[in-house]
């Protein structure tokens, strides 16, 4: 075997072919990881996209619609899981009194006039709920605002005690945390 040194390097046959050799396993182990790191077992996010689109990805029981990085995918649900698309959840707007609310909500008139603090991000405007249970189930108001109105006034009411809450939705329509809910009395003859 014949060694020739030229300026510090070794110059042999097996020394190159040993060389190519390393460089190409390590190249194959690192496209092997990178397939075993996207698979995740069971669950697949093995696409995404920056700017939105996207379409389904499945594994096991689970199915996500629409894609990673987007400004806002929506809302989806099932069984006890939620999945809020965007990178945020608008905050809970704050009930306030209009400014010629009685005292402890007590309304002597039919059509009562509800009122919120503005949210930030409430591109999608502001939905109002009212129901005579804290549950909200049956509603006897509902109400889709624009993003400019914090108020609204109800549907012809008949006596009796009534809840609200209000969320603010986002430019894709999506409520994010409802109000705390509060409570009216309407005593109309």
């Amino acid at each position: 075997m014949e060694n020739i040194t030229k300026i510090g390097t070794i110059h042999h046959p097996l020394a190159t072919r040993w060389v190519i050799g390393l460089v190409v396993l390590v190249l194959v182990f690192l496209v092997i990881g990178g397939v075993f790191a996207q698979s995740g077992g069971d669950f697949d996010i093995s696409w995404w996209t920056i700017d939105g689109g996207g379409g389904v990805s499945t594994g096991g029981a689970y199915t996500l619609n629409g894609s990673i990085g987007q400004a806002d995918a929506g809302r989806l649900t099932g069984g006890v899981y939620t999945l809020n698309g965007g990178f945020f959840v608008l905050p809970a707007p704050v009930i306030s009194l209009p400014g010629s609310a009685p005292l402890r909500n007590y309304f002597t008139i039919a059509q009562v006039p509800l009122t919120w603090n503005p949210v930030t991000g409430a591109n999608g405007g502001y939905h109002v709920q009212v129901a005579r249970s804290d549950s909200f189930s049956p509603l006897v108001f509902e109400d889709v605002t624009d993003m400019t109105e914090l108020t609204t006034t109800t549907s012809t009411l008949t006596s009796g005690q009534y809840f609200w809450r209000v969320c603010a939705r986002n430019a894709s329509n999506v409520c994010g945390a409802w109000s705390a809910v509060k409570s009216f009395s309407v005593s109309v003859p």
